[in-house]
């Protein structure tokens, strides 16, 4: 097979460089394109890339962002174009390339003190991943034997800061040079000083704090056990502690979920993040009860179009590029399974023989645009998945 050539934006070669472990067998030369560029010039950086680096080639790899028409006509001499989304597919398919992610979602735990009003976990009883929290030798035994790992996100369906062992773990990943984030969410209503401390001090990368009001009557509302003022107390020390150790880490952001009962309170949010040295984002809650009484204000405030209403599957691109294990070791895939699991563990059978497990990678081959799985996974109860499913819609690479 012929090595072929790569073109995309930064972040779409990354993701696909980073998940694959043999995929410069099959690619010469990689392209990076700045997604700046105006939209009627950038074709021609093609051609004068191509030129710079006198890649002979008769196929390229190309980002689903750019358009395949226009390449065609720009670069006539190029046989085959295909989008990145197809090419993977047939690699996964017809060659040894090895689904190998740097990126991974491990839980360190189920365990919550809230009981949040639309919460699927605690309205689900834990569903079957089960209430409990990773334990540090096991953590240490699972990064001894994927040293290639360079990044786990570690927040999901609980809250991380009850898991006893976290210190342990955020100073051995930095010892180990591996980035941890908690961008799913935390609620941060119990955090030990050393727990501050540890954030800063071991290099945390980020850190998303689900805060839904700036009172408490409008807070407890969905964080119902909730404090405001504890959570907010918290993010204000974990600040003293990043001025103290002149860090940038971790980054601060704030997850603001849109109701009816909290709406009055995102201009206020978004004036005490900025005090809060944090950046805000808002979404919509899981329900989709909410719809605005002002549809131009809330979008003006939060960017968020309610008219425009498209579904998208970036959820299931987690099965490919930092897929969901839970805190016991089982395969989740991404980080809305919790009613089934991929029926292998990553503990006892090795991360990369789980994530190449014959089921698993039939999933990937669906979600890349291939032929439904018919057997029972775990995606046959994801509404993400079958809306998407039923639309005809591929992952977006």
């Amino acid at each position: 097979m012929n090595k072929k050539v790569l073109i995309g934006d930064y972040d779409s070669i990354y993701k696909l460089i980073t998940s694959f472990e043999n995929i410069f067998d099959y690619v010469k030369y990689l392209v990076i394109i700045d997604t700046t560029i105006d939209e009627n010039d950038y074709t021609l950086n093609y051609e004068s890339y191509l030129n710079k680096f006198y890649l002979e080639t008769d196929e390229l790899i190309i980002s689903t962002n750019y358009d395949y028409d226009v390449l065609k006509q720009k670069l006539p001499q190029v046989n085959r174009i295909i989008y990145a989304r197809d090419w993977i597919l047939e690699m996964l398919k017809e060659t040894k390339i090895i689904h190998k992610p740097k990126f991974i979602r491990l839980e360190l735990s189920t365990v919550c003190q809230l009981n949040c009003r639309e919460c699927y976990m605690r309205k689900g009883n834990y569903g079957v991943v089960g209430k409990g929290y990773l334990k540090f030798e096991q953590f240490k035994q699972f990064i001894e034997e994927n040293p290639f790992i360079q990044e786990i996100e570690v927040s999901n369906s609980g809250e991380v800061f009850l898991n006893p062992d976290l210190e342990k773990i955020l100073k051995y990943s930095y010892e180990k040079n591996i980035y941890i984030t908690m961008e799913n969410g935390v609620n941060f209503n119990f955090v030990t000083e050393s727990n501050l401390e540890a954030l800063v001090k071991y290099h945390v990368k980020g850190i998303t704090f689900s805060i839904d009001g700036v009172t408490q009557e409008t807070y407890g509302y969905y964080r119902r056990n909730g404090n405001l003022n504890t959570v907010l107390n918290n993010i204000r020390k974990l600040n003293e502690y990043k001025r103290k150790y002149n860090s940038y880490y971790p980054k601060l952001k704030w997850q603001f979920i849109i109701m009816n009962e909290n709406d009055h309170e995102i201009e206020k949010a978004k004036e005490l993040a900025t005090s809060l040295n944090m950046d805000i984002f808002y979404k919509v809650d899981w329900s989709g009860k909410y719809i605005p009484k002002d549809k131009e204000k809330i979008k003006r405030i939060t960017g968020i179009n309610f008219d425009d209403t498209k579904m998208t599957n970036d959820i299931c691109k987690q099965m490919i590029f930092c897929p969901q294990i839970n805190w016991d070791g089982r395969l989740l895939g991404c980080c809305v399974v919790y009613r089934d699991d991929w029926k292998v563990n990553v503990f006892s059978e090795g991360l990369i023989n789980a994530l190449n497990s014959k089921l698993y990678r039939k999933m990937i081959y669906t979600l890349l645009g291939d032929e439904p799985v018919n057997e029972i996974t775990p995606c046959i109860d994801c509404e993400t998945y079958m809306n998407c499913n039923s639309k005809g819609m591929k992952i977006i690479i």
